[in-house]
């Protein structure tokens, strides 16, 4: 499915302007050499990286005209049930526990709703923290967690927003990275140890200046291949704490969550 999925991505970057050289380079111009790749990782080598400021300038010069959108996707709870959700985002299913509410009336549908854990881009949950410190917004007690949607155009999760969000929210954060279509390509667990890869939608590379690239295997509309990241993180392949052995995104610098947070978890 992962080389599949890689195939398609290729086949759209094939009617892109940025990527049509670029892919004819790389002796991948035709439908015929996609149709031989036989590797994700080995075929990216072939590829030049491109510059996140590249890739954010000339939007129009990397969309494949033909790219559908992608389908709703599944909210991926941090916990092992899945708590009454609200997720001030579209682009996920709705069931009897996630429900997709407004960012103007956040604070009625969150009580509404009866959520015990919120989801939403760091840039709104940073504003909802601002407002209920001002005074401006009611608190609203959750009882779970508070997940930080970052990457794409969300910007990144700092150690102060961990602060800030623990204060205000009194609940554990976790981080969740999305791509340019704004699905989930990696995730924290529990043991908040790096970022859960979920192979079977991105794929992730080193650079020598630390920086992550990084290649979506399902934007079809704005294809995603070694994109810079402005991330400074290495890949962990060791098994993490939780059990899970998927490889993690690890930050260089030193990153701790609140002791209290920490505990609650």
């Amino acid at each position: 499915m992962r080389l599949a999925r890689f195939k398609r991505v290729l086949r759209a970057a094939q009617r892109t302007q940025a990527y049509q050289p670029l892919l004819e380079s790389a002796g991948l111009a035709t439908l015929e050499a996609i149709g031989r790749v036989g590797s994700v990782e080995r075929t990216l080598e072939r590829l030049p990286p491109i510059d996140l400021a590249e890739f954010r300038r000339s939007p129009a010069a990397f969309e494949c005209p033909s790219g559908a959108r992608s389908a709703p996707q599944e909210f991926h709870s941090p916990l092992e049930h899945t708590p009454r959700t609200a997720i001030l985002m579209p682009g996920f299913e709705q069931t009897s526990a996630i429900r997709a509410i407004s960012q103007t009336n956040w604070a009625r549908d969150l009580k509404r709703f009866g959520a015990g854990a919120l989801a939403a881009p760091i840039s709104v949950l940073r504003e909802i923290a601002a407002a209920i410190d001002r005074g401006q917004q009611e608190l609203y007690a959750l009882k779970h967690f508070v997940v930080s949607f970052t990457g794409g155009d969300h910007g990144e999760l700092k150690e102060e927003d961990r602060e800030q969000f623990w204060r205000v929210f009194q609940v554990p954060v976790f981080e969740q990275r999305v791509g340019f279509d704004g699905r989930v390509v990696a995730y924290e667990c529990e043991a908040h140890d790096g970022l859960h890869v979920m192979p079977e939608r991105a794929a992730f590379e080193e650079t020598a200046a630390s920086e992550l690239l990084m290649t979506s295997l399902t934007d079809l509309r704005y294809p995603t291949l070694r994109v810079g990241t402005r991330m400074a993180r290495s890949i962990d392949h060791e098994c993490c704490g939780c059990g899970n052995a998927s490889p993690r995104l690890i930050a260089t610098g030193p990153q701790s969550m609140p002791l209290a947070a920490a505990a609650a978890v």
